[in-house]
């Protein structure tokens, strides 16, 4: 109150500007002051003559402790309140760099929490509170610590249901959107109300990624964090070697050696392998606003990174580890080749996998490069016909003759027609195809 430019600080100015026979009315000012004022100033014991000398700094540091005196002079210690901080890293906004964590919350920690008998604090934070490890170990018997997960699906529906959202298929969209995420769903509410006042709104509205989210989520962070968690929002996920690699490789700014500290953020989620991922709506988020040459060179020097821990691999000695490293390597080739790269690249790094009857990893992985290839090259496309065929022989192989049979057909068909009934191609398939009939005979047979 009385810092420069407060309430009392006004009326001193004014007043000395009328000569010192008006002091007495300052010390008037003061002592008719509400009960819970003198209060304050008497049991702080501080010559506001004295107070008003000091510089910012020092004032600064003693009013954590008014503060606390005058809360509990006014509620009593018999109290019960909850003080709520929703953001603690806002508390010092622009400070970052001022000093140590702890340097910066111990006014929070040595004068507010002690001093405030009968309240209750709940710190909303990214990360945990040190301060058992690293401050005082007495904390330990006061602080609780919870981790706030996804709200669960049935909860977001009765949330929105309660909003006034009763089309169904506008919620599922907004549900499967927010990864569970309360701050999300609460913006498809209001987008869900701006629209109403106009027009009916429809699911074509909703799903996108919204600005408000990935601004919410880098408040707070620096520029060398924000980058690192463009990069490491690549990859699926990323282990503590992974994670050096990259933040030299693509020159984030960020410490490689910092992996300790980047993971403490309640947005990293690490599996009990000790892999870590970047919450999914973040990666839409961190994705939505990475600039896509820049990606797409991430994308492809970990398609690199993967091929080589499948390269030369023995057919006899496939191990789960190949098997995760070629579902990540198709990943990150969908992302950095052409369709008809994707194509050629797959035929070739699968043959092993086909080989040694991985029938069942490789099939979805052929399922969806067909449909890139006729998405992006068209139905008609040579490549089209080359991924039927691959396609209906590895269903061939685990025997879904029902789901080979149709594609052998479509396949064959379209060769006969691009290429003639002579051409290599169309006798390869053909004779596939006959190798299907004459199996699904003997299937018919032996039933």
């Amino acid at each position: 109150m009385i810092k420069e430019g407060g309430f009392f600080s006004k009326i001193v100015n004014v007043l000395n500007e009328f000569g010192p026979a008006h002091t007495k009315l300052i010390i008037d000012i003061i002592n008719n002051a509400p009960d819970n004022i003198r209060r304050f100033f008497k049991k702080q014991a501080i010559d506001i003559n004295v107070l008003t000398a000091m510089e910012a700094p020092e004032m600064e540091k003693l009013l954590p402790g008014f503060f606390a005196a005058d809360f509990t002079s006014y509620l009593g210690t018999n109290s019960k309140a909850y003080i709520f901080i929703d953001t603690y890293e806002a508390l010092w906004e622009g400070l970052r760099n001022n000093g140590s964590f702890h340097e910066k919350d111990e006014w929070i920690r040595g004068n507010l929490i002690p001093n405030m008998l009968g309240v209750s604090w709940i710190i909303c934070r990214r990360e945990k509170l040190l301060w058992v490890p690293e401050c005082d170990s007495d904390w330990d018997m006061y602080l609780e610590q919870h981790s706030v997960d996804e709200l669960p699906e049935s909860y977001c529906t009765e949330f929105l249901e309660d909003c006034g959202i009763e089309n169904k298929d506008i919620r599922d969209i907004i549900i499967k959107a927010s990864e569970g995420v309360p701050f999300y769903l609460n913006l498809s509410v209001d987008t869900y109300e701006k629209i109403g006042k106009n027009r009916q709104p429809v699911s074509e509205d909703f799903g996108k990624t919204q600005k408000e989210i990935f601004n919410t989520f880098v408040k707070y962070l620096n520029n060398k964090e924000i980058r690192a968690l463009k990069v490491l929002s690549v990859p699926n996920y990323w282990d503590r070697a992974l994670f050096e690699i990259l933040m030299k490789k693509f020159d984030s700014g960020y410490p490689a050696g910092a992996f300790s500290e980047l993971i403490k953020f309640s947005f990293i989620k690490k599996d009990t392998d000790g892999k870590c991922s970047v919450h999914q709506l973040m990666r839409k988020s961190l994705k939505e606003f990475h600039d896509p040459a820049d990606r797409k060179n991430i994308h492809k020097y970990l398609l690199g990174f993967y091929i080589k821990k499948i390269e030369k691999i023995d057919i006899k000695a496939i191990t789960p580890e190949h098997e995760i490293a070629l579902t990540e390597a198709f990943y990150h080739a969908k992302e950095s080749l052409e369709a008809e790269e994707l194509c050629e690249w797959f035929i070739s790094v699968s043959d092993p996998f086909d080989r040694a009857a991985f029938w069942q990893l490789i099939t979805p992985m052929y399922e969806e490069i067909l449909q890139i290839i006729e998405a992006e090259l068209g139905p008609k496309h040579p490549d089209v016909a080359n991924s039927l065929n691959n396609l209906a022989g590895l269903y061939r192989q685990i025997g879904e003759y029902e789901k080979s049979l149709p594609l052998y057909q479509k396949a064959l068909e379209m060769v006969e027609k691009k290429l003639g009934q002579q051409h290599p191609n169309t006798v390869t398939i053909k004779n596939n195809y006959n190798r299907l009939l004459s199996e699904m005979g003997e299937k018919n047979e032996e039933k």
